[in-house]
């Protein structure tokens, strides 16, 4: 909806897949990658949702000359950790012998493995990077998923980052208008 809409508006738009047909190998480094080569010529607005969130205002800290702001919705701050508490220490171990573990892929509306990998890879990187671009944030009252204590701490420490809370749970699609009221704005106006 986003891109249908900034598509409308001249703005040119890329939605890279995070995942390249490889789910169960999915990791933070190959996701980052893939960014990077999609945004060789930067500066630019990096968007993402859920984990797509996380890498997104991970590569902000990383590579902060490449990222002039940021728009995340839901995002997946302390993923890693936050996930092996929920799982708990036995179910863990098992994803961690087994090496995959399965869960809701949102995107396909199925359940799909995912590799030890991630966690692995994912403990390689801040938890809530610390990035310091304009950053835009909207999560659910109702997430499921991802809390929104997540977001409100993360925006709390971060000068720049504002949080807007909506009546809605993890996919935000049910609130994509007020989204579109405070996202278009934000990315239009030139930085500064």
């Amino acid at each position: 909806m986003f891109a249908e809409r900034l598509l409308a508006l001249g703005v040119e738009v890329e939605i890279p897949d995070l995942e390249c047909g490889d789910f169960r190998g999915l990791t933070v480094t190959k996701m980052l990658r893939i960014v990077e080569q999609k945004i060789a010529d930067g500066p630019v607005v990096l968007m993402g949702s859920s984990l797509g969130g996380y890498v997104a205002a991970l590569f902000a800290f990383l590579h902060p000359g490449q990222v002039q702001k940021l728009v995340l919705l839901a995002p997946a701050f302390g993923f890693a950790d936050r996930w092996l508490a929920e799982l708990g220490v036995e179910a863990a171990q098992g994803w961690r012998q087994t090496g995959a573990l399965k869960l809701p892929h949102y995107g396909r509306g199925e359940e799909a493995e995912i590799g030890w990998g991630l966690i692995e890879d994912a403990m390689r990187y801040p938890a809530n990077p610390p990035c310091e671009q304009p950053v835009l944030v909207f999560h659910g009252l109702n997430d499921e998923v991802v809390p929104v204590a997540a977001a409100r701490l993360w925006c709390a420490s971060r000068e720049g980052a504002r949080l807007v809370e909506l009546a809605s749970g993890h996919e935000l699609t049910d609130v994509f208008e007020p989204m579109w009221a405070e996202a278009r704005p934000f990315i239009l106006d030139s930085p500064g």
